[in-house]
C-alpha cells in the first residue's frame, strides 16, 4: 500500500493505493485503520483498480469494507472534486 497525504484548509486525507485478495480483505483494512492513525490523517482514501478481478473480491468483502469505508467512489470522488470533506473514509474504485 502507497500512501500520499494531501492537505486541505481543516483536514489531512491520507491515498492509498491498495489490491484487492479477498482472502486478506480483513487485513488490509486493519492496515488502513493503523495507516490511518499513525499518518494521524482525518479521512483515508483507498484507492483500487477498477479490474474484474477486484470488483469480485470487493463484492466477497462487502461486509468489511463497507463497515470500515462507508464512502463510496461516486459520492467520494464528488466531494474531493470540490474540496470539501467526504465524511467517512472511502473507497474509490477507478
Amino acid at each position: 500500500m502507497h500512501t500520499r497525504l494531501v492537505s486541505q484548509v481543516a483536514m489531512t486525507i491520507g491515498l492509498a493505493l491498495a489490491s484487492v485478495v479477498p482472502a486478506v480483505a480483513q487485513a488490509q483494512t486493519a492496515s488502513a485503520a493503523r495507516k490511518k492513525r499513525d499518518l494521524r490523517v482525518d479521512r483515508l482514501v483507498i484507492l483500487v483498480a477498477a479490474t474484474h478481478a477486484n470488483r469480485r473480491a470487493l463484492a466477497e468483502a462487502e461486509a468489511i469494507s463497507s463497515g470500515s469505508f462507508p464512502m463510496r467512489t461516486k459520492a467520494a470522488l464528488s466531494a474531493l472534486a470540490t474540496g470539501s470533506d467526504p465524511g467517512a473514509d472511502c473507497l474509490v474504485v477507478l
